[in-house]
């Protein structure tokens, strides 16, 4: 006699599944269980409130935080603060909106994208970037971050748009693309119309006409739905032609990007159809000054920002940029008298033109050109950048070295010059200023060049440190229609705060001696910033 399995299976199998529909059941799980939780409350107590809406200072503050939002501001003996809530005894400490920088990279071509910057960020009161390269890794981070899993600030994500630098394998691609696509298309018409050729006793032959359809039809395939040939990293996208530009504009907006990035090396054609694809779609515009167009060019078009003072250099020079390598440099003859730097500077702020300094881009690069070695011994670059990067300086390899020592000898100290002369113009033109660094380009690390970047505003360009500070703040969130979500500190505003020791308005370096950074709601004191300052110790 045996017996049966089958009936146990079954029984098993209907139990089985009885019990997955019990648990796929909406409400079984809450797996959300923060979400049913009351938001958790801060409160500054007795802290000096810079708003940043102006440039003054409100003494003798509380301010309360529920969840990710100011809720309230008032006078210390007006205020009631909110049972259980934490409270920070700010003791007149002076309590300021968190930094933004808003040119940065967390991985700049060569180099992978590393977390390691993000808490580099909040370390140094940075609570909000725009990363001007930016991944689909970082919609991951920025997720993470909302949810509290991840520390990190609010990250704006830019798309840059550049042509290929390597035209025949991107040739190749698309040939072999095309090739493949025209051969699956000859075998569904086969597939499809089998039965009825067979009926007819023919054979289905390829001939130069049926060839030719498949190839053009693959053609348009491959330009339109085939994903391009990438040898930019995953951080760009490479076009080959104006129809191709338009297309990767729509393609960042239909992705979530912020806005879009357009370099260098762009034709006049295929910068157009950019500019008219980021209109069409409400894109911002914020990127280099293409050669072929120049400062003139771009402003016609309408680009918002440009990302760098140092890419104004071609409206100061004869000569400038041929197709491809740079051309005689030393031959250059420079203009910098002063009504020509105020001419150039009056184009940005009759147009409302943005402009992102990072003034500090130049002033690393100018230290690794001509001091490399007392560059690798700044603490910061010792201590915290990457190591591939400081092996290349070490070496002498970095791509900055290499460029002006092979293209430019002894060029930039002039250019660096002329920066030095174009900033105070700049801010006594009132161009509107955002604070940037490159940060994520050799040699300039995370965080801490933001404070680097103040500085210069302030000693180099003339800048009190308020208008330094607003160029971190209420400027940088108003250029990304953002002013009503941060950047000053008020009632309804995200909850992104430094609390510092002494005033920053008589000195941006006061920034740095803090008591502790809020970024969306989340307080950090010194001491766990000071652990994620060491958690990022790279160097030896």
């Amino acid at each position: 006699m045996t017996t049966s399995i089958y009936p146990f299976r079954k029984r098993f199998f209907i139990l089985t599944s009885l019990l997955l529909m019990l648990l796929l059941m909406p409400g079984s799980w809450n797996i959300e269980p923060a979400l049913a939780q009351e938001p958790e409350t801060t409160t500054f107590v007795n802290v000096n409130i810079i708003p940043m809406d102006t440039e003054r200072v409100l003494e003798n503050q509380t301010v309360i935080v529920e969840g990710d939002r100011i809720t309230a501001i008032g006078p210390v003996d007006e205020m009631t603060v909110p049972a259980g809530a934490q409270v920070i005894e700010g003791e007149g400490a002076y309590l300021m909106p968190g930094l933004a920088d808003m040119h940065m990279h967390f991985g700049a071509f060569p180099f992978e994208a590393e977390e390691r910057p993000l808490k580099l960020f909040i370390a140094n009161g940075v609570t909000t970037v725009r990363d001007l390269s930016s991944q689909p890794l970082f919609f991951q981070w920025e997720k993470e971050i909302a949810a509290g899993s991840r520390v990190g600030p609010q990250i704006y994500k830019g798309r840059l748009i550049s042509p290929s630098p390597d035209k025949l394998p991107k040739i190749i691609w698309r040939a072999g693309v095309t090739a493949v696509i025209g051969l699956i298309l000859f075998l569904v018409v086969w597939l499809i119309f089998r039965k009825r050729i067979a009926q007819t006793g023919k054979r289905l032959v390829i001939n130069g006409s049926l060839l030719a359809a498949l190839l053009v039809v693959g053609y348009i395939l491959t330009r339109t739905v085939v994903p391009s040939y990438q040898s930019y990293g995953p951080g760009a996208a490479l076009i080959d032609s104006p129809w191709e530009a338009r297309k990767m504009v729509y393609k960042a907006k239909a992705e979530g990007y912020d806005f879009v990035k357009p370099y260098d090396a762009l034709s006049q054609a295929e910068f157009g159809a950019l500019m008219k694809a980021a209109q069409e779609t409400d894109m911002y515009v914020a990127g280099h000054i293409p050669e072929d167009l120049g400062l003139e060019g771009i402003i016609a078009h309408g680009q918002d920002e440009v990302v760098h003072l140092e890419e104004l250099t071609n409206e100061f020079f004869g000569g400038g940029y041929e197709k491809g390598p740079y051309v005689s440099p030393m031959d250059w003859p420079l203009n910098d008298d002063p009504e020509r730097i105020e001419a150039v500077v009056k184009k940005l702020k009759e147009s409302n033109t943005t402009l992102c300094v990072t003034m500090i881009t130049d002033e690393v690069v100018l230290r690794k050109i001509t001091n490399p070695a007392e560059f690798l011994q700044d603490p910061i670059i010792e201590t915290y950048l990457r190591r591939d990067q400081f092996a290349a300086i070490e070496e002498g390899t970095d791509r900055h070295m290499r460029a002006f020592k092979e293209r430019f000898p002894n060029n930039f100290e002039r250019w660096y010059a002329l920066y030095e002369k174009i900033l105070p113009t700049v801010r006594k033109a009132g161009v509107y200023i955002t604070l940037g660094t490159d940060a994520g380009v050799e040699g300039i690390v995370h965080g801490f060049t933001v404070h680097d970047e103040l500085r210069l505003l302030t000693e180099t360009g003339g800048y009190t440190p308020y208008e330094a500070i607003a160029a971190g703040t209420k400027n940088a969130a108003g250029s990304m229609d953002g002013l009503a979500e941060w950047g000053t500190i008020a009632v309804g505003k995200r909850a992104d705060l430094i609390l510092v020791n002494k005033n920053p308005l008589e000195d941006v370096a006061h920034i740095q001696d803090k008591q502790g950074v809020m970024a969306a709601g989340r307080w950090y004191p010194e001491a766990e910033l000071q652990s994620f300052l060491k958690e990022s110790v790279v160097g030896p």
